[in-house]
């Protein structure tokens, strides 16, 4: 009895993604599309990336000049004066004093300029790409928990659909039992069935309002909870060539590209490391207004030249070049096996898709082998040629036929999400919807 609930449940789950949906239902790349705007995971990412974009332009190498103003004033004695033929004595220290004064200070030459010009624009490109590598995991993980919630749709269905059987086998065991037709332990049996069954509703219903629940946590928006979901035919077009899918996937995803700009950014450092030791030549200036005395104007102006050059470091230099180098090395490391992952992400993700679209190719003409099967088994039955057992055992066939059929399906449409992750297919809509909604303002 229970094997017959099972099988009839599955068959309800084969049939499932074929139902039609409601106009205007959510599809999921309108789920990706909610996300991108709403997730906030991405608007704490958003965030951290205008963190970074400042803490980059701090160290951006361009003109910033540093003007500081200082005003001094106190009280002070006794009053000295010095004294001047024919004249007033002159005052040396008079009794108050104020000093009003302005200096501004510029670096003129710094080396290693075109080095701090490459690790600014690289910090800029890793704040980017840090921001579409989030983007694309929450692409992800939407469309898994998009097709968590119609799995768990046909799940209820499936559970809906085993109350209705295990009622109706209740009934006719009911009807049978009044007949003397089976004991009355049958009847114990069938109603142990409906509980088993009910309580897997319940399930089923717990489980919905979860996936639910996570969609709208992962979209960022509640009404997401209780939005019909349509579910978008499976295209027939085989697969690109592997190759092909690799290519793509060295080219476009973020990842890569993030290593390839910590290595630009690390050989920038390099450079500057190895700069330490160069003189650095800065312009300054002075204006000041105080009280005059016979030593000092009231109004006072200066201006020249500052060479820094640290001719000893204490073997600085030397050491950040070494440890730059180092990390270098480390990030070129790191970029092969980044390379080397993203392959093997591409490949598991393909052949994942082809074996679950073959299974499903290979699932389809079992259903009709064994629909042909039942057929003959009936016909049989009939003319008492065959044994009820004989009828059930093709009934199942058919059913497990039709639930390989639903979990190929399935499979077939997680590989196609894994797949399009692996090749970064999301990078580009992304870096338009995401990136472009937080840009950075125009120098």
């Amino acid at each position: 009895m229970n094997t017959l609930i099972v099988y009839a449940a599955l068959l309800c789950l084969g049939q499932a993604g074929t139902e039609p949906h409601a106009h205007g239902a959510m599809t999921e790349q309108g789920a990706v599309e909610l996300a991108w705007t709403s997730s906030p995971r991405l608007a704490a990412a958003r965030h951290a990336r205008m963190a970074a974009l400042v803490g980059a332009d701090r160290e951006k190498p361009v003109a910033r000049p540093t003007l500081s103003a200082q005003l001094e004033g106190r009280l002070q004695g006794p009053r000295v004066t010095f004294p001047r033929a024919g004249a007033e004595d002159a005052t040396v220290l008079p009794e108050s004093y104020y000093r009003l004064k302005l200096e501004i200070e510029q670096p003129v030459y710094r080396p290693g300029v075109g080095a701090a010009w490459s690790r600014f624009r690289s910090a800029q490109l890793l704040a980017e790409l840090e921001l579409l590598k989030t983007a694309n995991e929450v692409a992800r993980d939407v469309r898994k928990a998009f097709h968590a919630v119609l799995l768990a749709e046909a799940a209820l269905r499936v559970a809906e659909e085993g109350v209705k059987l295990a009622e109706a086998q209740r009934e006719q065991t009911r009807n049978l039992l009044a007949e003397g037709l089976v004991p009355p332990r049958d009847l114990t049996a069938s109603d142990a069935d409906l509980a088993e069954a009910e309580q897997g509703l319940i399930r089923a219903r717990n489980g919905l309002a979860l996936a639910r629940a996570d969609l709208a946590r992962l979209t960022g928006d509640r009404q997401a909870a209780d939005a019909r979901l349509e579910e978008m035919p499976l295209a027939a077009d085989e697969l690109p060539e592997l190759s092909a899918l690799e290519a793509k996937a060295l080219a476009q995803r973020v990842e890569l590209r993030q290593v390839r700009a910590g290595l630009e950014s690390a050989r920038a450092g390099l450079a500057l490391a190895k700069t330490q030791v160069q003189p650095m030549v800065s312009a300054r200036a002075l204006l000041a207004r105080q009280t005059g005395s016979a030593f000092e104007r009231p109004a006072y102006a200066a201006g020249g030249l500052t060479i820094t050059w640290n001719l000893l470091d204490g073997d600085k230099a030397r050491l950040d070049a070494s440890e730059a180098a180092h990390h270098i090395a480390e990030l070129e490391a790191q970029e092969r096996e980044a390379r080397a992952g993203i392959l093997l992400e591409v490949q598991k993700a393909w052949r994942d898709a082809q074996d679950a679209r073959a299974r499903l190719a290979a699932a389809e003409r079992q259903v009709e082998a064994a629909s042909k099967s039942l057929e003959i088994a009936r016909a049989r039955y009939e003319e008492r040629a065959a044994i009820q057992l004989e009828v059930s055992g093709a009934l199942f066939g058919v059913l497990r036929a039709r639930s390989n059929v639903a979990q190929a399906r399935y499979d077939l449409r997680v590989a196609l999400v894994e797949l399009r992750y692996a090749l970064g297919d999301d990078v580009p809509q992304s870096r338009q919807r995401v990136v472009g909604m937080n840009a950075p303002p125009a120098r």
